[in-house]
């Protein structure tokens, strides 16, 4: 991610200093490239704000509880955002694991569907490798690992993932 920001960065400063050393007869053409050079800043801008933003997402245990208190009236771009939380940066938050395991197990108990559509849809904007180690190491036994199975084996969830999450909750038993 850095390395394409860095990349956007670089091709602005160079499209900027291209538009300066390109004498510029007509005002109204120098109105527009200095348009030009607005919207690209601020496409950028953008863009380094929303990597910004995923980064701030992981361990965020205000998010969890956020996820927590929704869970009967979850949407998928809610379920999305926790299961951004998830990343191996958090594997020293003892708490943020706890908490997100807890939560991810009432997830994939009482909205399957919605976490495996979320999954399938966005599997590239998570660390889907992280959520599976967490499947395979439930904190406690309050949850029916055989019907979260069964949902899951019955799901669209995409062949791979769904293998590999039936792996770890048969490794829970």
């Amino acid at each position: 991610m850095a390395t394409l920001v860095n990349g956007l960065i670089s091709l602005c400063i160079s499209l900027h200093f291209h538009m300066l050393n390109v004498t510029i007869h007509s005002h109204e053409m120098k109105s527009l490239e200095n348009i030009k050079i607005l919207l690209i800043i601020l496409m950028l801008n953008t863009f380094v704000i929303q990597a910004q933003n995923n980064t701030n997402l992981k361990c965020s245990i205000s998010i969890v509880a956020k996820t927590e208190k929704n869970i009967d009236n979850i949407t998928k771009k809610q379920i999305l955002t926790f299961l951004k939380t998830f990343g191996t940066e958090c594997k020293n938050n003892v708490e943020f694991q706890e908490y997100s395991n807890e939560v991810l197990f009432k997830i994939l108990e009482l909205k399957t569907d919605l976490f495996c559509q979320v999954v399938n849809e966005r599997i590239n904007n998570i660390e889907i490798n992280q959520i599976i180690k967490e499947i395979d190491n439930p904190i406690n036994d309050l949850y029916n690992i055989e019907i979260i199975k069964n949902r899951i084996s019955k799901s669209s969830l995409e062949k791979s993932i769904k293998v590999k999450i039936i792996k770890a909750l048969n490794s829970t038993k």
